[in-house]
């Protein structure tokens, strides 16, 4: 068991809206043997309190609190420790009940609590859990049929009670928009799941989650992860109320949103909206949003395609990598393959010389023993400087197949590290 005080790994938060999936991803995760997710415990709301309390009781007026631009007090160190230690304490607990080491904490209140969570866990993990504005806002309709006392929309309705799609387009966007600024920030490394891929291709997205979080992650730990989901007794609390009912991952929810007008959310919360979504790769809420039919059922209109994504990625090694590498003047290492992994299982291939300095696209035949892969999200994002503040983490993550031992594998992350980061 883990001692009381302490935790074996640091936190992972799983930043999401309401209805975009999280109580799903909750349970997949919750199926991993590492990995301990339960409900929305509020225990993150108790720990402000705690910080509260012991800022009322160190009451020193000789102790100069720092003070944010908004004239709110910083938390004094002794109340950092105090929250932290009172977290840790009831975590260390539960994991060690569970016989896990990774606490994975999903509440809808993290969006904003970003700030408390930072300071008492400075080295936390974040999952940014997004989906498709108008298809949140259609799960939320949803959910509310009867009233809207949940989720914390209350404040948006209230403003925009004549105009519901208004009221839930805001409330996407204004959380949306903290999400995409912790994504974009050095704060703390953090990896993008959109719940349209969890949905559709539940393997590839959960192995990258898994690859962020440098836990276990082999095909057959995935599907067993994948297949128990549903089975296996998750602790009882805050959750979908669907979910009890459901028995395997199912996507057609996605693509709901499309029944809403979009016409009735109006600039400017409109405008912020599609510009997010298109950052997203999205398709965005314009004239065409609600008269879009040619299209069979299993197009995936949310995000772009596997094959798009790979042409791009091609054209990227091209590009952008074969000149780094030919104005490469750093260490030589082995030959080694590079392969992107898409959404629907197709995987290209590139073998990278840095001693001849050349790229070739490998079409089968002999490989080198040195094999490195990623998802072509990444890879796409890496290359075109879409992911500054994690690229070096996420690299150093990549397992590098092969390898004879470890300095060979951390000079291969190296070498890729300054290629792919140029």
């Amino acid at each position: 068991m883990v001692e009381s005080g302490m935790l074996p790994t640091e936190p992972v938060f799983v930043v999401c809206n309401a209805r975009s999936g999280s109580t799903l991803l909750r349970y997949l995760l919750d199926a991993h043997p590492d990995i301990a997710c339960p409900a929305e415990t509020k225990v993150m709301n108790a720990a402000r309190s705690v910080l509260n309390v012991n800022n009322d009781l160190a009451g020193n007026p000789t102790v100069e609190l720092q003070v944010k631009k908004h004239g709110v007090p910083q938390p004094t160190p002794g109340s950092v420790t105090a929250a932290r230690s009172f977290v840790t304490g009831l975590v260390s607990e539960y994991l060690g009940r569970h016989g896990k080491s990774v606490w994975c904490h999903k509440s809808l209140d993290t969006v904003h609590a970003l700030d408390m969570t930072g300071r008492l866990f400075p080295r936390a993990r974040y999952i940014c859990l997004h989906r498709h504005a108008m298809d949140v806002a259609a799960s939320m309709l949803e959910s509310c049929r009867w009233g809207y006392g949940y989720f914390d929309i209350q404040p948006y309705v209230a403003r925009h009670y004549n105009n519901i799609p208004q009221a839930l387009a805001e409330y996407w966007t204004v959380r949306t928009k903290i999400m995409l600024m912790l994504e974009q920030s050095a704060a703390a490394p953090t990896h993008v799941v959109h719940y349209e891929h969890l949905v559709r291709d539940p393997e590839s997205t959960l192995s990258g989650i898994l690859e962020f979080l440098n836990l276990a992650r082999d095909d057959k730990l995935v599907r067993k992860m994948i297949e128990e989901a549903f089975r296996i007794e998750h602790d009882p609390g805050a959750a979908d109320w669907k979910i009890p009912f459901a028995s395997a991952i199912q996507e057609r929810s996605v693509e709901r949103g499309r029944a809403i007008p979009g016409e009735l959310i109006r600039p400017p919360v409109r405008d912020e909206m599609n510009a997010m979504l298109a950052r997203m790769r999205y398709p965005v809420v314009d004239a065409d949003w609600n008269t879009s039919s040619d299209v069979g059922d299993r197009t995936d209109r949310s995000l772009l395609s596997a094959a798009p994504v790979g042409t791009r990625a091609g054209a990227l090694i091209d590009g952008l990598l074969a000149p780094r590498l030919a104005a490469y003047e750093g260490p030589v290492v082995r030959p080694a393959r590079l392969t992107a992994t898409y959404g629907d299982g197709q995987q290209v291939s590139w073998l990278i010389d840095s001693s001849a300095k050349k790229i070739s696209c490998l079409d089968g035949g002999a490989s080198p023993p040195l094999s490195i892969t990623t998802r072509a999200e990444v890879l796409q994002a890496l290359l075109t400087g879409g992911l500054p503040a994690q690229s070096a983490q996420r690299l150093d993550m990549l397992p590098v197949t092969g390898a004879s031992g470890d300095d060979e594998s951390q000079a291969v992350s190296r070498f890729l590290t300054t290629l792919l980061t140029a």
